[in-house]
């Protein structure tokens, strides 16, 4: 299984690249990188646009990351675009997709989720919670290619037609706090969630 972190996105909600902007002295994209890392994962693919890719590029190897880039094929497409690149570019039977806008995510989340998907015969596994269904917090079954090749070249780019079979594994399962799946599009959704982090330390 891949682990692929889709930093192709605009960031024009945030103000300034997402990817590159940093918590605790470390950009959101290598706090994904970590998460990663640390998991069951088979290697790591960080997903961009062609504007960035040489800066990843660059940045990757002087940190000595151990994950590569590519970039993505269609641009501003949103995430369909990612996961479509990275299953045209790197073989496997299975990817797990983390958006970069998901800095907090903890590689036990990854691991849990991994084993639920390796129970199960499905071609897609996400997180839920009460509200909504973390398309960008799951894996993808390679079988889905023809119908992201099919949705790319119809220009229909939402998620929700991989999720149609899909399964879905509740964030409570992982933990009753909700930081670690927190999805940053704004500044204030971050001090947010650091607000929250620092109070919950703090008990």
């Amino acid at each position: 299984m891949i682990g692929v972190i889709l930093a192709g996105g605009a960031s024009t909600r945030f103000g300034s690249n997402k990817a590159l902007h940093k918590i605790d002295g470390k950009p959101f994209y290598e706090h994904v990188y970590e998460a990663f890392k640390e998991s069951t994962v088979s290697c790591i693919v960080l997903s961009t646009n062609k504007q960035r890719t040489s800066y990843f590029e660059e940045e990757i190897k002087e940190k000595q990351l151990d994950m590569h880039v590519v970039t993505d094929i269609e641009a501003d497409c949103g995430p369909m675009s990612g996961i479509y690149t990275v299953m045209e570019t790197c073989i496997s039977e299975s990817y797990f997709v983390v958006s970069v806008d998901t800095p907090f995510i903890t590689t036990e989340a990854i691991d849990y989720l991994i084993s639920c998907f390796n129970t199960r015969s499905v071609n897609a596994l996400c997180y839920k919670d009460d509200l909504q269904v973390h398309r960008t917090i799951a894996i993808y079954h390679r079988s889905l290619l023809p119908v992201i090749q099919e949705s790319m070249k119809q220009k229909r780019y939402a998620l929700k037609q991989l999720t149609v079979e899909a399964q879905f594994v509740p964030v409570s399962e992982v933990s009753d706090e909700s930081e670690w799946y927190a999805n940053i599009n704004t500044k204030t959704d971050l001090q947010n969630v650091r607000r929250v982090t620092n109070e919950t330390n703090n008990r």
